[in-house]
């Protein structure tokens, strides 16, 4: 779950990557991870879906309007990549995960390896997929800061001329693949306001530690809690 802001009367833009197993009272059914919002939302026919209630719940724990929500899944990510032809993405450290899910007939819990060296990356929607979503070898908490590399990535392709004739492709990939309360309107100002941002303008947060630490519930579950003397005036500050 990744919130963004972006100012266009200063050219300033943020990141922040909530973890999803932060567990904060979800509006109307109690304590639970976040990401569960999402699941109840649906579950329980929520006007709106998961995506209002997801909504419902970071601006309830968080003090964030959410002015839209666009959604996206595994194929949609690959495909917005692919109409873009490949972005390039600095990989800071090795990554070698022997667990990533490639589900099969006849065996849908199926693993295959990945690897990633240090260094500069040319990826295609594919690749760009398994660095982002990798993590059994890693954290959450690198998965989020990798997920934001990948959007970074998305955005500096995107501003670059030869990228230019493919923005048709794009938005079709978009409008087609994804879920938003946004009208093409919307997502088209969105989109200009943030390709003038400088990227020395662009904070980028991840709620780890301190801001979060782990804890196992009595059901037995891996949770992490707020620290929110830290969380507040760090959010206040990226939205400001």
């Amino acid at each position: 779950m990744l919130v963004a802001t972006v100012d266009p009367r200063t050219d300033t833009a943020g990141l922040l990557s909530i973890p999803r197993d932060l567990q904060v009272p979800i509006p109307g059914y109690g304590e639970d991870r976040i990401n569960t919002a999402n699941v109840y939302g649906y579950l329980y026919d929520i006007p709106g879906g998961g995506p209002a209630l997801a909504q419902a719940a970071v601006e309830a724990n968080f003090g964030i309007p959410i002015d839209g929500y666009v959604m996206l899944d595994f194929n949609a990510f690959e495909r917005i990549v692919d109409a873009l032809g490949e972005i390039d993405v600095y990989v800071s450290e090795t990554l070698h995960d022997t667990q990533y899910p490639d589900p099969r007939p006849g065996d849908p819990h199926a693993y295959t390896t990945i690897h990633f060296d240090p260094g500069w990356h040319h990826m295609n929607g594919a690749q760009a997929l398994r660095y982002a979503r990798s993590r059994m070898s890693t954290s959450d908490f690198d998965r989020a800061r990798r997920q934001q590399e990948i959007i970074v990535a998305v955005r500096d392709r995107a501003l670059t001329a030869d990228a230019i004739p493919r923005w048709p492709a794009v938005a079709a990939a978009i409008l087609d693949s994804v879920k938003t309360d946004m009208g093409p309107a919307e997502l088209a100002a969105l989109t200009f306001a943030g390709a003038r941002v400088d990227p020395a303008h662009l904070e980028r947060l991840v709620l780890e530690d301190p801001y979060v630490y782990g804890y196992r519930r009595a059901d037995g579950a891996a949770i992490q809690l707020p620290n929110w003397e830290l969380i507040r005036p760090a959010v206040a500050a990226l939205f400001d």
